[in-house]
């Protein structure tokens, strides 16, 4: 009875024992696990994640390398461009400044070109005065109005000129625009009007000239030789007063071509 009773006790701490031994194998499994197992699991994984990482910053490395040469090869075209553009804006002031150069030249040379036109032109108002009255007839004619008609003031011929100047003034129509035509006129009319009261006054009086002629005539009209039917006291007086009025028409027609040719130095 006693034996009975001492086995069951003992049972029953060995079944404990075994219970408490399961229980430390367990906290023993556990603990193993945690310290030893799982850092070495997780180990692997932070090698692997450092491997893959190690991989990703090679590549990024690559690519900033790349980048970093596209960069500097951005630069060194930037740097061409700007060279070449600086050198371009050179190029295009020089050629503006040459442009404009020669742009000024032409129109100093299109406005020479057309006070010189008009100063033909006022010779040619001369010229047809010249031509349609005769001093020979004015004298003989005896009528002052008739002589008033043979002179032409500066005035009248210059403004007469730039009226009638246009394109086919010129040799080669066209080389002149009708709108610098009407430019360079203005600016010349300009001028003309302000020098109006000096350029009306004629170089000869007609009616002194006819009233000299007449006169002379007159005191001459008995030839000093009758045989002769050529009264020469009368030829000197008709070709002294033939001259004198030649030489007022003349040196009005100077006058007005001279005002003229002097504009050519006007800016």
């Amino acid at each position: 009875m006693k034996h009975s009773s001492r086995q069951t006790s003992l049972d029953l701490y060995l079944t404990r024992a075994s219970h408490v031994a399961q229980i430390v194998l367990v906290v023993a499994a556990v603990f193993g696990y945690i310290y030893t197992v799982l850092p070495i699991y997780q180990k692997e994984l932070l090698s692997e994640e450092i491997a893959k990482r190690t991989i990703e910053l090679a590549e990024i490395q690559d690519q900033l390398k790349f980048a970093e040469s596209e960069r500097s090869e951005l630069g060194r075209l930037v740097g061409e461009l700007g060279q070449q553009g600086e050198s371009l804006s050179k190029d295009i002031a020089i050629k503006e400044a040459r442009l404009g150069a020669v742009t000024k030249s032409l129109i100093r040379t299109h406005y020479v070109m057309f006070v010189e036109r008009v100063e033909f032109l006022v010779g040619v108002e001369y010229l047809f005065v010249n031509w349609e009255i005769s001093a020979q007839d004015i004298l003989e004619s005896g009528n002052p109005s008739v002589v008033e008609g043979f002179f032409l003031s500066p005035y009248s011929a210059i403004t007469k000129a730039l009226a009638g100047i246009s394109e086919a003034s010129f040799e080669s129509p066209g080389i002149i625009s009708q709108k610098q035509i009407d430019t360079y006129r203005a600016k010349l009319l300009k001028v003309v009007e302000k020098n109006k009261s000096e350029l009306l006054i004629l170089n000869g009086n007609a009616k002194d000239i006819l009233v000299g002629y007449l006169s002379e005539m007159d005191k001459n009209k008995n030839d000093p030789t009758p045989q002769d039917r050529f009264n020469e006291a009368q030829w000197k007086v008709k070709k002294k007063h033939w001259k004198m009025l030649h030489d007022s028409f003349k040196k009005d027609m100077d006058r007005a071509m001279n005002f003229v040719g002097e504009q050519k130095q006007l800016k």
